[in-house]
């Protein structure tokens, strides 16, 4: 039903001024005419209209509570998102430290790995150098038996051995009178050395042969 609220106000506000004028036809006129618009259906109609804004205001309030309940909770999470995002970065930069100080690290151990290789070759080397020498003595003293075996000259094949000495600054000094005493004294500490390598090395290769055994019986 279609309620003339502006026809209902008029007629209330004719009523209300001329009504209370008593002998005044105007005013009961305008009782009268309110009056008719006051119908039983204009009333239910009222009630019910009032009813459906209550409701609608109730709905409303009800969404406002929520709506109140939500942006609470969107701030507990806002909050709880924006400690995470700071503590997120805490670990992030805790995270780049650690990062840096690994790099630091593979960056000397990359330098101490080409140091470590540097005095490898240069250990590599020096070893060739001296089985080179080695070799070279022995090939000279093994010349100065040839030259002695095929000249019966004992004095050439002692030439071999002494002119490769006598580069070096390596010959004996001038006041060395007995050989054999010489040998034992010079050969001892030499001796020595080589008993303490020989025992490394059997010591080395005892180690890698049990782990080898372990290896295998694992």
């Amino acid at each position: 039903m279609t309620i003339d609220y502006q026809a209902l106000r008029e007629a209330a506000e004719n009523a209300k001024n001329l009504g209370g004028i008593k002998n005044y036809k105007r005013g009961e006129q305008a009782v009268a005419e309110f009056k008719s618009l006051i119908t039983p259906h204009i009333v239910l109609a009222l009630l019910e209209e009032r009813e459906r804004n209550q409701q609608y205001i109730k709905r409303r309030d009800q969404e406002n509570e929520e709506i109140a309940l939500t942006v609470g909770k969107l701030r507990v999470e806002l909050e709880a998102a924006e400690n995470n995002l700071i503590d997120s970065e805490c670990h992030v930069a805790e995270l780049e430290e650690a990062l840096r100080d690994k790099q630091a690290l593979l960056e000397a151990s990359e330098k101490r790995n080409a140091k470590l290789q540097s005095e490898n070759a240069y250990i590599r080397n020096r070893y060739k150098e001296l089985d080179l020498l080695i070799g070279k003595n022995i090939l000279v003293m093994q010349a100065a038996i040839i030259e002695w075996q095929a000249t019966g000259d004992a004095k050439s094949g002692l030439a071999w051995i002494y002119n490769t000495l006598f580069g070096p600054g390596e010959l004996p000094d001038e006041s060395e009178k007995d050989a054999q005493a010489y040998f034992n004294r010079k050969y001892a500490p030499i001796d020595e050395k080589l008993m303490e390598l020989h025992k490394w090395f059997w010591e080395q290769s005892e180690a890698e042969r049990a782990a080898g055994i372990r290896i295998k019986g694992e």
